[in-house]
């Protein structure tokens, strides 16, 4: 079982090699004596593949790169006096026989807590051949000491494999394995023979470190709240019977700290382009609620619904609902109390609040005022060109100009009209309230119901219909060049009434990752809601069908109410949500999504729109 960053316990299953018995190797907390790691008095410690103290931040990490020059430290690590450094601590290294490749000086934090300012860190990156062998936590202590006589007594020591910061490979179960099909009545046991608290989701993947997924064991993968402190090896064991029992010993079982797949918000920007300001926004633009820095989607498409009442087509955007409803902070109290602001309630045509409080914004407002930042910091950084202003200074006075200098002044000043109009033309939509496309005329809420393909799962439902406001209108399904690796297809087709093939490759284009591929996995998820009733856990599940991306990640926050499709442009679903990692992405099927669609909006039929 390969190590992963963000994994708690694991267990193997039977490998390739089935000449020698087999007996389950397992490990907590990246130690393979099974042992959670205990930090000693003075804050170092040592797992299969990390080592250091006496601050170590929780894994998986960030590396921040270079030291900032306003840090205490810089002086002592930059330049000559940090070669020198540098120098004696590889002496150090060298007479302690340590396998290193390199070492530099950084800021580590972990990712879970982004706010903290990271910690100084002497990074090592070193080989451990065997991995249960220890030692490095002795060399940390002696690079820890010498920095201590050099005046640097807050700098930590991390010595690491590189493989402590791999991410596996997970792909979807073969069609064919064992596994597939007793799979619900496997995570059924499971849940029976458990306590849920602290269990978001339950999977089976194929996963391993070889871009062959027939390479990569068959694994159960319970995603995990990192803020719940149990004995996850007991999960783990009760995991591990249930497979035992049925004869599955070449199913592993992997633990790994992992959030709920329900999730919208982004805190990253992507600036928006003076061609993002049209009137007829496409499919993969960012939305969000009216004036929203924070939470934000995709707008997945447009799609059009035939009236009950006049039998015309009328065309809505579609994205998710928890895309399109805004925090309550500032609003009245009255307002707070309308069900219109509930995720979790279906929001259905007339509903006067909904028309009323849920604007929203394509472009989104981050990504507009980013757009309009970075036109602003390109001017500056323009304008305090030496030739610039060394040319702009003598045209003030009247004084004679080189000719070079004249050349390049023209040049620049025509950059920074460009740039100041294309600036005008942003804050110009802005003000004029012309990046708002329009309200939610109906939207599903975010609620679970009975799946269309099994009647006796639920799953989650979570759409929203966003109806353009006049000065607004309307835009397309078309497929730009730039946003895909599918020359052939230039615009989405039909919605697909089936379900995707196992192993079928699909696509996706969303506001923050743009275009992805990845593959439809053989087996379902189950996504776990707990809550606690009379002192016990209870669980509501739902069942959600899942894309995987080997490598990287298939969706990411940001991405929610991209619509998923497959090579010949059929539309198969709308994606609300994924792991932390994103390499595991969850859909509502087509079929699902038309029928609640209809219930909610009483249309008497849907369709992509057709291209003009």
């Amino acid at each position: 079982m390969p190590f992963i960053p963000a994994e708690v316990s694991s267990a193997s299953g039977r490998g390739f090699d089935q000449s020698t018995p087999f007996v389950r190797s397992r490990r907590s907390e990246g130690s393979s004596s099974d042992e959670p790691p205990v930090p000693s008095q003075d804050g170092f410690t040592e797992v299969d593949l990390r080592a250091g103290g006496p601050q170590l931040c929780e894994s998986p990490c960030q590396t921040i790169r270079p030291i900032p020059r306003t840090h205490e430290y810089y002086e002592a690590l930059d330049g000559h006096r940090g070669y020198q450094l540098i120098t004696q601590l590889m002496t150090i290294c060298n007479q302690e026989r340590l396998d290193f490749a390199a070492m530099d000086f950084c800021g580590r934090r972990s990712v879970y807590t982004p706010e903290r300012t990271p910690i100084v860190t002497l990074l090592i990156y070193a080989k451990r051949s065997v991995v249960t062998q220890r030692g490095w936590v002795n060399i940390a202590r002696k690079l820890q000491n010498h920095l201590r006589g050099q005046g640097l007594p807050e700098i930590s020591v991390e010595i690491m494999d590189r493989r402590f910061e791999e991410d596996p490979k997970v792909h979807g179960c073969h069609p064919n394995d064992a596994v597939v099909p007793i799979w619900t009545d496997i995570v059924n046991d499971i849940i029976a023979r458990v306590d849920t608290k602290g269990i978001n989701t339950i999977g089976c993947f194929r996963i391993g470190r070889d871009t062959d997924r027939s390479r990569c064991p068959p694994t159960v993968l319970l995603g995990i709240d990192r803020q719940v402190f149990r004995d996850w090896r007991i999960v783990r064991e009760t995991v591990v019977s249930a497979l035992d029992s049925r004869g599955l010993i070449s199913v592993g079982v992997l633990i790994r700290k992992d959030k709920k797949p329900l999730r919208a918000s982004n805190l990253e920007t992507n600036p928006a382009l003076p061609t993002d300001y049209r009137p007829d926004p496409p499919l993969g633009y960012s939305l969000s609620p009216h004036n929203m820095k924070d939470a934000l989607g995709t707008l997945g498409g447009w799609v059009e619904l035939k009236s009950p009442k006049t039998k015309e087509w009328v065309s809505f955007a579609v994205t998710c609902a928890r895309c399109c409803f805004p925090s309550k902070d500032g609003l009245s109290d009255a307002d707070k109390e309308g069900n219109a602001l509930e995720v979790e309630a279906r929001v259905r045509f007339g509903d006067a609040s909904a028309s009323r409080l849920l604007s929203i914004d394509t472009p989104c407002y981050r990504d507009i005022k980013a757009g309009i930042d970075v036109k602003e910091s390109t001017m500056d950084d323009i304008k305090i060109d030496d030739v610039y202003k060394r040319a702009e200074e003598a045209k003030a006075q009247g004084e004679f100009v080189l000719p070079s200098d004249e050349a390049k002044w023209k040049s620049l000043s025509r950059m920074l009209e460009a740039l100041d109009n294309d600036g005008n033309t942003m804050k110009s939509f802005v003000r004029n309230g012309q990046h708002v496309l329009g309200t939610v005329f109906a939207a599903s809420g975010i609620r679970e119901t009975r799946s269309t393909n099994d009647p006796n799962k639920l799953s989650v439902r979570d759409w929203a219909l966003v109806q353009p406001k006049s000065g607004r209108s309307a835009g397309d399904n078309a497929i730009r060049p730039l946003q895909s690796e599918l020359p052939h297809l230039h615009h989405l087709g039909e919605f697909e009434a089936a379900l995707p093939q196992k192993d079928q490759k699909v696509h996706k284009i969303g506001r923050v990752s743009g275009f992805t591929r990845g593959w439809y996995s053989a087996l379902q998820s189950c996504v776990l809601d707990n809550e606690t009733r009379d002192g016990h856990t209870v669980a509501r599940q739902t069942w959600e069908h899942v894309v995987t991306r080997p490598s990287g990640a298939f969706l990411e926050p940001g991405d929610s109410g991209s619509l998923l499709f497959n090579t010949v442009g059929d539309v198969l679903g709308i994606l609300f949500g994924a792991s932390e990692k994103g390499d595991i992405a969850y859909f509502t099927a087509t079929n699902d999504l038309l029928q609640d669609i209809k219930s909610v909006t009483g249309a008497l039929e849907i369709r992509m729109k057709k291209q003009a």
